[in-house]
């Protein structure tokens, strides 16, 4: 060991200008000042008030010696009474973590001294992830603290989560009550293993027998992060929350690259859970600018029955190569998407088997896809149960190679579910295209739509509304299906149940083919006469043998109504 030491009597600065050729610190006040090179020199003749500085890159700084401590070592800020001199966040290198980059650390396991950082904080503190790639074999356990970990931006700080087996990187576990904040920023986590855990999990723990709500105040941020992989690796969950709200997500990147992520079932973006019936999450997530990429469900809400989950926010992102956008299983409410883009293989939202309520989409871009897997055919939009749901200036986007199939429907209502179906379900002002159809068997009351726009649907019926004279619609479009057989003597007469009070002496209505089915002298006008309030009855002349004939249904001139085709 070298050191040099220097006895100050009169509380001067002492400039310490070299140490066996190496330079040193300078040290106001001190008793005694010792340079040494490494944690392990440490005197153990001290008194209170003596200075240490160690001259190791990683774990060096300046130490004061305090007798009141000697019983305490955390490997990083308290050595056995010299205590570390510092302000701020605590650095992991201090207590022991190397970057795998340098390359006699390529393998170095830092798990123990990033856990070492967690547990130095009784309470609350800020841990800095320094530029590197630090490696993590095991979870890292946050309980009962307010932690931010604090990187030097994505493209610089690095944990590299390569577990044995399934595992969460960040596990925090708070109890109800905890007026604590925990936070991730300017990180990036990344693994290498296939299906290899959770990069991020809260959960609030019940802190009695009586029902709680838990997410009236924060309890976790994510900002500038980084989930992704390498070579074969893949996440299971990029976050999970457990009976825990209050989750706030600004500028997060979730990406598994390979093929085999997105057809793993067991995969999910964000999975919220709500495992307790005496649980209600409230502001379960806010999101700002998300790109989430190759998972089996984007999205998927759980809860133990049909109660308990509301406020999902999420403004300006993408989910692409998901099987599923949003996966509701049993209840979620109030939830407001703006402008996000869904590139999805299967369903954009499947609430079959649940409740949604208060749900508005502005503004969104749905689209299906392969991204890697084979073209699934069906309908875009699972409902279930809910009530207000609207949908304003979107965009609804099927296969373009084909539209033959006739699974292949931008909304698919389920009459099977229990009890009540889906009311006030609104869509306006939205564009459908490459579709079959757009509304399939409907089985719900209280549809309005109005001024959509269509393009490319094989398919007209239900361009508006399967026709149902239970319907109160907005708009007087429906359409439907016939087989029709013309030898040119012979009128066939159609009658299409419409809205309510429908006819209209200043209304007109007009039949507009949609296939090649019948020959180019075909005629079919409206027959004002014998059409009603609730049916309108058109008049089909022609010489065709025989076709189907599809069609849109165009009704104009009444203020009450728009005008479609």
């Amino acid at each position: 060991m070298s050191k040099l030491v220097i006895k100050n009597n009169i509380n001067s600065e002492l400039a310490i200008t070299h140490v066996d050729n190496k330079p040193a610190k300078s040290i106001v006040g001190s008793d005694i000042t010792v340079a040494v090179d490494t944690i392990n020199d440490f005197p153990l003749d001290a008194s209170d008030g003596d200075t240490v500085i160690v001259r190791d890159l990683n774990r060096g700084g300046t130490f004061i010696y305090d007798s009141s401590k000697v019983a305490e070592h955390n490997d990083g800020t308290n050595f056995n009474g010299w205590i570390r001199q510092y302000s701020g966040a605590v650095n992991v290198k201090w207590f022991g973590a190397k970057s795998i980059t340098i390359p006699e650390y390529s393998t170095y396991d830092s798990t123990q001294a990033i856990q070492k950082a967690i547990d130095s904080f009784s309470s609350y503190g800020t841990i800095k992830i320094p530029s590197g790639k630090f490696l993590v074999t095991d979870t890292l356990n946050i309980t009962n603290k307010s932690i931010t970990f604090m990187g030097d931006g994505i493209s610089s700080s690095t944990i590299m989560f390569n577990p044995a087996n399934n595992r969460v990187l960040l596990n925090f576990i708070r109890e109800k009550g905890e007026q604590k904040i925990n936070a991730i920023k300017n990180i990036t986590l990344k693994t290498a293993i296939q299906s290899c855990g959770t990069a991020v999990k809260i959960e609030t723990s019940l802190t009695s027998s009586n029902e709680q709500v838990n997410g009236a105040i924060d309890t976790l941020l994510l900002n500038n992060v980084l989930i992704t992989q390498e070579d074969n690796g893949y996440w299971t969950k990029f976050i999970h929350t457990v009976n825990n709200g209050g989750v706030h997500l600004l500028n997060v990147q979730m990406k598994n690259s390979i093929p085999d992520a997105q057809n793993d079932v067991n995969t999910i973006g964000i999975h919220v859970e709500r495992t307790d019936s005496r649980v209600h999450i409230i502001r379960t997530l806010s999101i700002t600018d998300f790109y989430i990429q190759r998972v089996y469900n984007a999205f998927k809400f759980h809860s133990n029955d049909y109660h308990g989950i509301e406020s999902f926010y999420v403004s300006t992102g993408e989910v692409v190569g998901a099987n599923t956008g949003i996966l509701v299983d049993k209840y979620v409410e109030a939830v407001h998407l703006d402008g996000i883009h869904f590139d999805i293989i299967s369903n954009v939202i499947d609430w079959s088997n649940g409740v949604m309520n208060l749900a508005r989409f502005d503004g969104c871009d749905f689209r299906k896809g392969d991204n890697g897997s084979s073209l699934v055919y069906g309908p875009m939009f699972l409902v279930g149960r809910g009530e207000d749901i609207s949908f304003t200036g979107c965009i609804f986007s099927g296969f373009n190679d084909s539209h033959s199939d006739s699974t292949n429907i931008a909304f698919k209502f389920l009459t099977s579910s229990a009890g009540s179906r889906v009311t006030r379900f609104d869509v306006a002002g939205c564009t459908f295209r490459n579709l079959y159809g757009v509304y399939g068997d409907l089985g719900a009351s209280g549809v309005r739509a109005q001024s959509n726009l269509y393009a490319a649907i094989e398919d007209s019926v239900s361009v508006e509304v399967v026709p149902d004279t239970h319907l109160s619609l907005f708009d007087a479009n429906v359409s439907k299906t016939f087989t029709v057989h013309l030898n040119g003597s012979v009128d066939e007469q159609i009658d299409v149940p419409v809205s309510p009070f429908f006819k209209s002496a200043y209304a007109s209505a007009v039949l507009i083919p949609a296939s090649q089915g019948l020959s180019s002298g075909t005629i079919v006008y409206y027959h004002f006469t014998d059409s009603t309030n609730t049916n309108c009855r058109f008049i089909v002349h022609g010489n065709s043998n025989s076709g189907t004939f599809r069609f849109s249904f165009m009704a104009s001139g009444d203020s009450t109504y728009d005008t479609h085709s």
